[in-house]
Order: C-alpha cells, then sequence, then structure tokens
C-alpha cells in the first residue's frame, strides 16, 4: 500500500490473496485509532498472471512455481498474522480460485459506478474469506454485485464487453512496466555509496541529463530551483534512470516534471506514463528508493502523480 500526503492509499490486491484481506483488516484498525479520515485507491493486481493464456484463461501447462510446503508456510503466515490482527477467516489457501473476473468487473465498476465500488469491492473480499462463497459462481457473483448498489445485468455486460479485458490486461502491463523500473533501482542501490558531496544546481544538472534522452517528442518541465548536497556522480546516474525509465514507460510523448516539495524539503521527479504499483508506504519499491536515498540521507517515496504516472519524492531536509 503506498500513501499519498491526503492520505490517500494506493492498494494493489487480488481478491485471491489473503493476505491482502488481512492489509484491509489491518486498514481498517487504523481507521478507528485516527481521527483523520484515510481513503483507499485500488488497483488490480492478478495473482496468476504468468499462468495465463493470451485469451486470460488459466494454462494448466504453465508451472504456478508453487508447491505444498509454499502453501503450508503461506498456510502459518495467514494464521499468526489473524492472530495478531483478531480477525477469524478462512486459512486455508485458494489453490484453484480464479478472480479474473471479478477484477474485471471491479476495474469497470471503479471508473463507471465509484459509488458503488468500495461495498463491492469489500464485499467480494468478504464472499471469499469469511463466508466461503465462490465468486466464480456467476449466480453467486451477480447477487454480490446486486447487493452492493451495481446495476442489474452490470456483470453479464461487463464480462461480454472484450474491452473490460483489455482494460484489465492493460493494468497488467503498467504494473510489470513499472517492475522493471524497480529492479532498475535497486541495481542503482547496489552501486558503491556517495563518496563525496557538493552543492548541486539540480536544474542545470536535470537539463544536461535530459539532453541524452532519446526522446525527441517528449517534454522535460524544469520547475526547480533547488542546491541540492549531493554526490554529482551518483545523483547523476540516478537522474538518467529516472528520466529513461519515464520515456520507456510513458513512450515518446511523456511529459517529465521535476520540482520542489512545499517547504523546500526537497525535490519530486513525476511523469505522465503509466500509474506506479504498490511503491510507497511499506511496499518493495519504497524499500528501493530507500537505499538509493539513503546514501545522502535522504528520505524516498515512490506514489503516482496526478496525472496517473509516477512520482518520486526525495525529502533532503
Amino acid at each position: 500500500m503506498g500513501g499519498h500526503a491526503d492520505q490517500t492509499l494506493l492498494v494493489y490486491a487480488d481478491y485471491a490473496c489473503p493476505f491482502c484481506y488481512l492489509g484491509y483488516a489491518s486498514l481498517d484498525q487504523c481507521r478507528e485509532n485516527r481521527d483523520e479520515p484515510v481513503e483507499t485507491d485500488w488497483h488490480p493486481f492478478d495473482l496468476r498472471a504468468h499462468e495465463r493464456g493470451p485469451d486470460g484463461t488459466l494454462d494448466d501447462a504453465i508451472d504456478s512455481g508453487k508447491d505444498d510446503a509454499y502453501f503450508e508456510q503461506a498456510k502459518q503466515n495467514v494464521e499468526r498474522l489473524a492472530a495478531e490482527y483478531g480477525v477469524e477467516m478462512r486459512d486455508d489457501p485458494l489453490h484453484d480460485v480464479d478472480t479474473y473476473s471479478a477484477q474485471r468487473v471491479a476495474l469497470r465498476a471503479r471508473e463507471d459506478h465509484p459509488e458503488a465500488f468500495e461495498a463491492f469491492h469489500r464485499a467480494v473480499l468478504d464472499a471469499l474469506w469469511q463466508d466461503r462463497r465462490d465468486v466464480s459462481d456467476a449466480d453467486v457473483f451477480d447477487a454480490i454485485a446486486t447487493e452492493a448498489g451495481l446495476p442489474e445485468g452490470f456483470v453479464a455486460e461487463t464480462l461480454a464487453d472484450e474491452t473490460s479485458r483489455e482494460d484489465l490486461e492493460a493494468a497488467s502491463r503498467a504494473l510489470g512496466r513499472v517492475s522493471e523500473l524497480v529492479d532498475d533501482l535497486r541495481a542503482v542501490s547496489r552501486e558503491p555509496s556517495a563518496t563525496g558531496t557538493e552543492p548541486v544546481d539540480l536544474a542545470t544538472l536535470v537539463e544536461a541529463r535530459w539532453a541524452d534522452v532519446d526522446a525527441a517528442a517528449a517534454t522535460l518541465v524544469v520547475d526547480t530551483e533547488a542546491v541540492v548536497e549531493a554526490d554529482p556522480g551518483r545523483l547523476r546516474e540516478l537522474l538518467d534512470r529516472l528520466l529513461q525509465s519515464a520515456v520507456e514507460r510513458g513512450g515518446d510523448g511523456v511529459t517529465v516534471t521535476i520540482g520542489d516539495l512545499d517547504g523546500g524539503r526537497g525535490f519530486y521527479l513525476a511523469d505522465d506514463g503509466p500509474s506506479v504499483p504498490d511503491a510507497g508506504g511499506e511496499g518493495t519499491g519504497l524499500a528501493v528508493v530507500d537505499g538509493v536515498a539513503r546514501e545522502h540521507g535522504w528520505d524516498a517515496r515512490v506514489d503516482e502523480s496526478e496525472s496517473g504516472g509516477a512520482r518520486f519524492e526525495f525529502l533532503t531536509e
């Protein structure tokens, strides 16, 4: 889960994931102990994407890579966390559950019927993990949608519409592209740490690095006057990778903006390409970026930009 400054959490979750269900239980407990509201913004995450054929159906010939030992360990971890959070739920791994259709419907509901989405979304989770209902059963799934306030026939219409599958596939591809970016940042974090720092004019450096970016139609917007104390070589390498990754994810027409954080606390680099996955909060992406920033004693976060792309923030003060 990733956090915005306005207390909106990005959530990437598959209904068949028990840890996602437990994450929501933890979130509910957090909300009870906060005076300010905490909103969520769900994005689909298909745990079995690598097992699917081109038409979206599961291919039994593809090895999931998960054996009995894996599922037994997962079960033990679920039991431990459920006890910690005080949650009663089924603890048997859902080996054969396919939530592909549920995610197609949820993604369309989020866009077309946001007023009913949250009720539907949580009802699907509860149906699986509390009530042990089979959400792959058309009648059960349709009943959940109707009870949540979605229009009659919405499920059937969505699943009959091929674009709903294409939308989910596009979301999965975007997730894969940002995962590649995380790998690049992990490589940066393994390089030798900063050996010497000096004041670096951020605008001058980013404009110089942008000149080497291979994307004639891409746009760089420089909205910073920051002078940061940094190792010039390491900062240059980090900017190179972030700029090139923005172009690879967003295409030649991407717009990349670098600017100052409020109060002069640091700087950010954002793009209008694909949305970023669970990279804020405690997610893997933030851990990697933290590793890069730690060389300079900075705090870092990766989140979704206002235009739906990736936003990297570096708190230098």
